[in-house]
């Protein structure tokens, strides 16, 4: 009977050990499972931020990126302009363009023309009388300006610079200007011009230039 009893005591030591070891396993590995999910969120967290971080990188390289090609296009244009205006204002063609613009700038940048009419019958004396031996003849122009006079008579005639009494004066001679043709003067200087017929010396009209 001791002997029996021993060995049922041995085995419900056994069972009993056996039980506590089985219980702190599975308190161990439900621990274990508790401990992961948080350990995968906070590697979740971590990869996440990680990627937010070189997005952020990425997108602020890009954004260098564009902002240096801006501004280097910025840069190029801005010397090929100074390039091209260099180049422009060194060339002696250009120096017309640039007397264009002050003229332009100094008339307003509206060129006119004006006609001026040579009537038919003023080969005989009289259109004086009236003053339309020119019609109109006086006129005012501004710098640039151009002024074309028409032949509308049957006559010949000239639209010479000066007067009867001192001649010509140089500035402009159409020579003779046959029935149906014209003549045209563009006008750069500011001044007064008295103009005349050399063939018909009754004939006079002025050009005011301002």
């Amino acid at each position: 009977m001791v002997s029996t009893d021993k060995v049922a005591v041995f085995w419900t030591i056994a069972l009993v050990a056996g039980l506590v070891a089985f219980t702190f396993m599975a308190a161990e590995e439900q621990s274990m499972r508790m401990s992961q999910p948080a350990t995968m969120m906070e590697r979740e967290r971590t990869m996440g931020s990680e990627s937010t971080g070189s997005m952020m990188e990425e997108s602020g390289m890009m954004d260098d990126s564009m902002m240096g090609d801006s501004m280097m296009d910025d840069m190029m244009g801005d010397s090929m302009m100074d390039d091209m205006m260099g180049d422009s204002m060194a060339s002696g063609g250009n120096a017309d363009m640039r007397d264009t613009m002050m003229d332009d700038s100094m008339t307003g940048g509206s060129m006119m023309v004006i006609s001026v009419s040579i009537p038919e019958g003023t080969s005989s004396p009289g259109c004086e009388v009236s003053g339309n031996c020119y019609i109109p003849s006086a006129i005012s122009i501004n710098r640039g300006d151009t002024v074309v006079w028409t032949n509308d008579d049957s006559g010949s005639h000239t639209v010479t610079s000066g007067d009867t009494r001192n001649g010509p004066d140089g500035e402009f001679d159409s020579s003779l200007i046959s029935g149906g043709d014209d003549y045209a003067v563009t006008f750069d200087t500011p001044g007064t011009y008295d103009y005349y017929c050399l063939v018909h010396p009754w004939q006079s009209g002025v050009v005011e230039v301002s």
